[in-house]
């Protein structure tokens, strides 16, 4: 009965628990919409592959403007209610695919969701940073990121199950519901409304972010291709639609980003980001040539277990450049490396899907991949010579 107590409490009492069900259910709103949205666009409103790419990257877009300016907000107005504020867009966000039946429309509810999503990762990863030991840095983001990929993962399931009884709007409306009951956890935690530090000149885009930043697009922009046109590639070959390209990313990823949390912290973060991006280049390769869907599948597994490790990788790079008042900021300003992998990845696989076939995407993502890797390769030499120590966030410019 006590080990039963225990873990009731670890899992839904502990406030960190709780922060991580605000975020897993603030993404499983998020991510509803991943296989369904770019289905309903061409088949149903007939859209180009270009203009289902251009609506998908739309998210991406307004989040790589915001986030670093959102990332500052969190520092100086609180975590707590940023958080909210971001999960009420996403429903806001969501509850327009139930109203929304045009391309146009569609583009500003991805619009919509984007701001909250970057409002919602880099409030939700600054107050986590904020709390982090030096030594557990890397792993606590690590462990972030799986409350993240988790309701990434779960959502385009639950999107799929509510698009086959109702279509777009149903699952619409389960986003809209899931960010509700986000940001009603998170009004419900007790964590302060100010940054720790009272730093207030805390800087949009640190220096420091830039390198990590620039590898990690490439490393990213593999996931942009298979978020956007993983469905649409099993549909055209008669494989299905549907969330399985997801789903088997995203369990990989799970399984890799729980298991491998501490790698960047045991072998240092350079390492992990090359060999992370070496498998994810084996994986996009593979699903791009699969002949069948086991394969592809499989491919789509290596995909999600080699690029687990590149984000906590790359940015733990990033944040251990920075004095620790500026964490939240460089986090943030790193994300925003993501949001424009996405933004260029989705018009961009749009675009090679029509110039190249369905493989295209993919077969570039992976040699995209294999350039994140040889840039990382490069900053180690540049930066980190054998023997040097890596810098701690407390010694940052």
């Amino acid at each position: 009965m006590f080990a039963r107590r225990s873990v009731v409490r670890v899992l839904f009492v502990n406030p960190m628990s709780r922060l991580a069900w605000s975020i897993g259910a603030a993404y499983a709103a998020i991510g509803i919409v991943l296989s369904a949205l770019p289905l309903h666009l061409r088949h149903a409103l007939g859209a180009s592959n270009t203009t289902v790419g251009v609506v998908m990257g739309a998210h991406a877009l307004v989040a790589f403007v915001m986030r670093p300016i959102c990332s500052a907000l969190a520092e100086r107005r609180g975590y707590r209610t940023m958080l909210a504020v971001g999960a009420a867009l996403v429903a806001c966000g969501n509850a327009a695919y139930f109203i929304s039946s045009s391309v146009p429309l569609l583009g500003i509810a991805r619009l919509v969701t984007g701001l909250g999503d970057a409002i919602i990762l880099t409030a939700g990863g600054a107050w986590v940073l904020a709390i982090a030991s030096a030594e557990r840095r890397g792993r606590t983001l690590a462990l972030f990121g799986l409350a993240l990929w988790a309701g990434l993962t779960v959502g385009p399931v639950i999107g799929d199950a509510l698009a086959h009884h109702g279509g777009l709007r149903a699952a619409g409306l389960g986003g809209a519901l899931l960010a509700i009951i986000s940001a009603a956890i998170v009004l419900s935690l007790s964590s302060p409304d100010a940054a720790p530090t009272g730093d207030r000149n805390v800087p949009l885009f640190p220096r420091a972010v830039l390198r990590p930043g620039t590898a990690f697009v490439f490393a990213a922009l593999g996931y942009a291709a298979l978020a956007s046109f993983g469905a649409l590639h099993f549909s055209a070959r008669g494989w299905g639609g549907g969330a399985r390209p997801l789903v088997a990313f995203g369990i990989a990823f799970l399984l890799t980003r729980g298991l491998g949390a501490h790698l960047p912290d045991r072998f240092g973060s350079i390492p992990v980001a090359i060999g992370a991006a070496l498998v994810e280049a084996c994986g996009l390769l593979a699903f791009g040539i699969a002949g069948s869907p086991l394969f592809a599948l499989t491919g789509a597994l290596v995909v999600g277990a080699g690029f687990a490790l590149s984000y906590p990788a790359f940015a733990l790079i990033a944040v251990n450049a920075v004095p620790a008042s500026h964490r939240g900021a460089a986090l943030g300003a790193f994300t925003s490396f993501w949001d424009i992998a996405l933004a260029i990845g989705a018009p961009l696989a749009g675009a090679l899907t029509t110039w190249g076939g369905g493989s295209a995407p993919f077969i570039a993502g992976a040699a995209f991949a294999l350039l994140a890797a040889i840039l990382a390769g490069v900053f180690a030499t540049a930066a980190e010579p054998v023997g040097a120590t890596p810098p701690m966030l407390e010694g940052g410019d």
